[in-house]
């Protein structure tokens, strides 16, 4: 992406998009395909970065190793919905930008106002408004739904509404339905203290007397380490697909490495 400059190649999908202005204003900080390419873009390093961490972190700290993966899941999801191919107009793609920008919104709004209450939380929610005000100007993006103002608020959008991240997470692998969201839900067990991602990471331990407790020095052995691996690499090699066909960029370069590392997991689990 780097060696592109992050900018489209003449004549691919993204440059094609850029010639003209489409769903420009200035709430949303310019065209509204542009939120959806830069987004993903930068969820596509993201997942890179965390996968990163998380395989170089592996072995001391299984626990930290598990909510890595879980962030990179969802960054190479995002990546991957916001320029998947199945996109088929400059609409549904604005659409999905909008809707990305809301629920990124609707999470920081959701964070101050838990943490610091509703006056905090106020000028964010102020946001929100204004961009689903500017949105009504555009009907073929599809109705508008304020579902931030229910009791149980949850993310505003417009048209569809954003997909589950677990949803997603599915659309990254061939293997049909369910194998992300078993991944996932796998990994977030873990980031949620649950006591099954302790057992998975074979942290917890029985104790004396019979009480349950993590043992601090425990280290995943390296064939689960590659297992949960080979599964990352695959959703990014995913997500860059999307990514890089939408900018028109080659990747044979990165093709060689994704392969090298496939074949170094392999390795690890088949000595």
């Amino acid at each position: 992406m780097q060696t592109y400059g992050y900018g489209p190649a003449e004549g691919s999908p993204a440059s094609v998009d850029d010639a003209e202005p489409h769903y420009s204003e200035i709430v949303w900080q310019g065209p509204l395909h542009k939120q959806c390419d830069v987004h993903a873009q930068m969820s596509l390093l993201a997942s890179i970065q965390y996968a990163s961490l998380a395989i170089e972190d592996a072995s001391r700290r299984p626990a930290a190793f598990m909510v890595l993966v879980r962030a990179a899941f969802e960054a190479a999801a995002s990546a991957h919905f916001l320029t998947s191919p199945k996109i088929g107009s400059i609409t549904e793609r604005a659409r999905r930008g909008v809707n990305e920008l809301l629920y990124g919104w609707f999470q920081d709004w959701k964070t101050v106002n838990d943490y610091y209450g509703y006056a905090e939380a106020e000028n964010t929610l102020q946001h929100i408004d204004k961009i689903l005000d500017k949105t009504s100007a555009y009907p073929e993006l599809g109705q508008i739904r304020r579902v931030h103002e229910h009791r149980r608020p949850r993310a505003p959008y417009i048209g569809d509404e954003r997909p589950t991240i677990s949803s997603m997470i599915d659309d990254l692998f061939p293997t049909g339905k369910r194998f992300g969201r078993y991944l996932y839900s796998a990994v977030s067990s873990t980031a949620h203290s649950q006591p099954f991602g302790f057992i998975l990471t074979g942290e917890q331990k029985v104790l004396p007397g019979g009480t349950i407790g993590l043992d601090q020095e425990v280290k995943l052995p390296l064939d689960k380490v590659a297992s949960f691996v080979i599964a990352v690499l695959s959703a990014i090699w995913t997500a860059e697909t999307s990514v890089f066909a939408r900018y028109g960029w080659a990747f044979k370069d990165d093709a060689d490495k994704a392969n090298q590392a496939f074949n170094d997991c392999l390795e690890m689990l088949n000595p």
